[in-house]
């Protein structure tokens, strides 16, 4: 009996022991998210216009991304928001009050239409934007185009009109297109070049230097390196933003799938983007290999990480400790595409999309509960 009495008595320790272990992590659980209350804003006819919900606007026809009226690029230059628009041009947002932001459009079809926009880069007296003509996808010929041969504009909004950036390459090659544009430092830029017809496809690279207006020729690994990507594992890293980096990839992936990832963070003073990458172990030999292109902002001196579905990570610089937002839930198959933070304001751009294609997009405007 005593033997007994012993192992019932090492039996309910045990059975103590778990019940507080467990309730030590129950305890520990993360927060829930700070749920974000803003208003929704949709491309209609090119124009950005309040809704009431984002499912109102799924009947929008699907269209190559290319040519799609989507927001392609953010930027910000003094007191406004510019916002680059597939197919129409670059839209000014003021936020004077975040429930009720004022418009600018600086749009010109003979530029813009069938063109894709991929870069906005502002500068003291204007903005930078690259576009280019994609052949491959989009809904009409080169044919169509009223103008030809543009690459780099740029747009003087205080006196609203745009500017062409000649480009010795494209006077000398008409028919070739820039189709790949990166900013090595404001001034200087490198550019991907590619021909298209029906029997070959060829590629150019060049580097463009603008306060000398001059170009040289380069190749694919100078263009390549343009990128300059970055372990996250790396030095000088920031401890806050390494933690940042490992929550998102925890949250991304699974047993099934362990997938790569590209962040790109954009600085309040900064006009480029940084740019980190990890990959796991073997990805190079796997079948099933996926990407997550994420975006990162910092703000003095917290980072905020934009997760597709809508979660917002954030870390601050020395501190490992992550705070989370969430933006409102978006319909299936739509998604959260960039995120654009300054002062006060959060602009998160959505879009409808399938494979190639796009149909309904825009942004969701909110306040931000906890500046960096």
């Amino acid at each position: 009996m005593p033997g007994r009495i012993r192992r019932l008595r090492k039996l309910l320790y045990a059975s103590l022991l778990v019940f507080f272990l467990l309730s030590c992590r129950d305890s520990r659980k993360e927060p829930e998210p700070l749920a974000l209350s803003g208003s929704w804003y949709g491309i209609l006819e090119g124009k950005f216009e309040k809704v009431d919900r984002v499912r109102t606007l799924a009947t929008t026809a699907l269209l190559p991304w290319t040519v799609q009226a989507r927001v392609a690029a953010i930027a910000s230059r003094k007191d406004k928001i510019y916002l680059a628009v597939n197919g129409h041009g670059i839209a000014a947002v003021k936020i004077s009050n975040p429930g009720e932001p004022e418009f600018h459009y600086y749009y010109d079809p003979l530029i813009f239409k069938y063109r894709t926009m991929t870069t906005l880069i502002p500068y003291e007296d204007f903005l930078l934007c690259h576009l280019y003509f994609n052949k491959l996808l989009n809904t009409v010929g080169e044919e169509s185009l009223k103008i030809q041969g543009i690459s780099l504009i740029r747009l003087f909004p205080e006196d609203d009109i745009y500017q062409f950036v000649s480009l010795p390459f494209q006077e000398e090659h008409p028919d070739w297109e820039s189709v790949g544009f990166l900013p090595e430092n404001p001034d200087r830029f490198y550019l991907e070049w590619k021909y298209t017809d029906r029997e070959e496809t060829l590629f150019q690279y060049s580097r463009f230097s603008s306060p000398e207006m001059a170009e040289e020729p380069t190749d694919k690994l100078a263009f390549r390196r343009a990128y300059n990507f970055r372990d996250i594992n790396g030095e000088n890293i920031p401890p806050g933003l390494k933690s940042l980096f490992q929550t998102a990839i925890r949250s991304l992936s699974s047993k099934k799938l362990e997938p790569s990832f590209h962040f790109l963070i954009r600085t309040e003073d900064d006009p480029l983007v940084s740019r980190y990458e990890y990959h796991p172990a073997g990805f190079t030999q796997s079948n099933d290999i996926r990407l997550y292109t994420l975006r990162i902002v910092r703000q003095r001196d917290s980072f905020y990480l934009l997760l597709p579905r809508g979660l917002i990570l954030k870390s601050g610089q020395e501190s490992g400790l992550i705070e989370s937002y969430e933006l409102p839930p978006l319909p299936e198959g739509f998604r959260y595409t960039d995120l654009f933070i300054t002062g006060n304001t959060m602009l998160a751009a959505w879009e409808q999309s399938r494979f190639t294609q796009v149909g309904a997009a825009g942004f969701y405007l909110a306040s931000n509960p906890s500046p960096g």
